[in-house]
């Protein structure tokens, strides 16, 4: 399959995570209004539950917008396509790991207040993620790393080859 058309089913693939994604946080933002009234009666163990909710589908959000617009310019071939795709899904593997440092950093951190942040995090993780969460379950931000970078390789490569093959045929006649 030529990389021009790989290139653009990556661009679908893309819209097609950002259309789950966006559908997903919208179930997310109808669906935690119940889980409040679920844990209401704890609610001193999870005092920061509505800030961590809305931390982490605002950044949600701001991934997919930028796979949005990443998608675009991957579809129509530019190299800012490239770009932005290694700028979002790098991000995205950040974030990813970040999300482990922290649960990490905050164990680490000794005292009330950490447990009542991790109980935050631990309460809305799921909820909160979910723009992100089917990305995450496959991997998808380090595949369509690998696959970004290798298919825009092959495609420089093959216009390269055109573009010197159509010097040599000029230079024959």
């Amino acid at each position: 399959m030529s990389p021009r058309i790989s290139l653009r089913v990556l661009a679908l693939v893309n819209v097609a995570f950002v259309m789950v994604g966006a559908f997903d946080t919208q179930t997310a933002l109808s669906a935690f209004p119940i889980l409040q009234r679920s844990i209401a009666s704890a609610s001193s163990d999870f005092p920061y539950q509505v800030q961590v909710f809305y931390v982490m589908l605002a950044v949600n959000t701001l991934f997919l917008a930028a796979l949005a617009v990443c998608s675009y310019y991957v579809w129509r071939l530019r190299p800012l396509g490239r770009l932005l795709g290694n700028v979002v899904f790098g991000a995205e593997v950040g974030y990813w790991l970040s999300r482990y440092a922290v649960k990490f950093a905050l164990l680490e951190w000794r005292g009330e207040r950490a447990q009542l942040v991790r109980n935050s995090i631990a309460a809305v993780n799921a909820l909160g993620n979910l723009g992100l969460s089917t990305q995450f379950d496959i991997w998808y931000p380090l595949i369509a790393l690998v696959l970004l970078n290798f298919l825009y390789l092959r495609l420089r490569s093959a216009n390269l080859d055109g573009v010197q093959a159509k010097s040599a045929e000029t230079a024959s006649s």
